[in-house]
């Protein structure tokens, strides 16, 4: 890293001039591709180098013949800004809903990062049909980037929305679906297993219980078992002889090239003798 010397901004040129002893480094101040193409996120950003334009988030100039330029640095309401645009809730709220599986007892995570760090994030949960705000606790944490549960439970299940408030600006970021599995854990299915029950792989109503995050299902506590269990599930008695075959194969193949390679190169290329 170069120290930095000094710094200048031109206002004529909407740019940052950042001296060193390298040299001279030029940062452009307006950056309105960053702000997306709706006339909200322009809005709401505040950049005093960006406008909507009436189609796009673009570089503001003061000279310009251009209508439609529309930027308020104080207050930045895209419902008084943007009011031609017909903006609806189900318009500015164009999230899909996401399913999220997690396993009873664990700890899990929604994910929901808001575009703004001046917004004010709001959690919502619906079960039925009733939906609340949902109540922050030592269990349930709310962070920058999403809702933490430091254990779940089979009550926490439903569908959950992430909504930011901005100067009075209200738009949903994240809709997600949790689903709570039931917390049977890689012990209890080597138990059941050696009890002689069935696979439980057969029965539609217990696979609702694997998913694909196998991480989330077992928990770190039971990773030493996974091996065995997918052996005993998945490996038949055939398919162990078989697989015990093969390596015994490739270990008396190994100790033969052992055994060459440990001779000298006389013995090796030594003519057996006429008898």
């Amino acid at each position: 890293p170069t120290p930095i010397t000094s710094m200048d901004i031109s206002v004529k040129r909407q740019a940052l001039y950042v001296g060193s002893p390298a040299g001279v480094a030029l940062v452009k101040l307006h950056r309105c591709e960053t702000y997306g193409n709706a006339c909200a996120e322009c809005c709401l950003a505040r950049d005093p180098y960006c406008a909507w334009d009436g189609s796009v988030c673009t570089r503001y100039l003061a000279n310009s013949k251009r209508r439609f330029r529309r930027q308020d640095i104080r207050h930045g309401n895209p419902m008084l800004q943007c009011s031609d645009q017909n903006l609806s809730a189900e318009d500015l709220d164009g999230t899909d809903d996401r399913v999220v599986f997690a396993t009873e007892n664990n700890s899990t995570f929604l994910e929901c990062i808001p575009r703004s760090p001046q917004a004010t994030v709001t959690w919502l949960v619906q079960r039925d049909d009733r939906k609340e705000e949902v109540k922050l606790d030592d269990r349930i944490i709310a962070t920058d980037q999403g809702l933490l549960f430091l254990r779940v439970f089979q009550q926490d299940e439903g569908s959950y929305t992430c909504r930011s408030r901005e100067h009075g600006f209200t738009q949903t970021l994240a809709r997600l679906s949790l689903q709570v599995l039931q917390g049977e854990t890689v012990d209890d299915l080597l138990t059941r297993d050696n009890a002689g029950l069935s696979d439980p792989f057969k029965d539609r109503s217990t696979s609702r219980t694997w998913f694909k995050d196998i991480m989330q299902l077992i928990g770190p506590s039971n990773l030493p078992h996974v091996e065995e269990y997918c052996e005993r599930m998945w490996c038949n008695d055939k398919l162990r002889r078989k697989h015990k075959s093969m390596m015994e194969k490739y270990r008396q193949a190994q100790e033969s090239a052992r055994k060459v390679r440990s001779k000298s190169p006389g013995e090796r290329n030594r003519t057996p003798r006429d008898v």
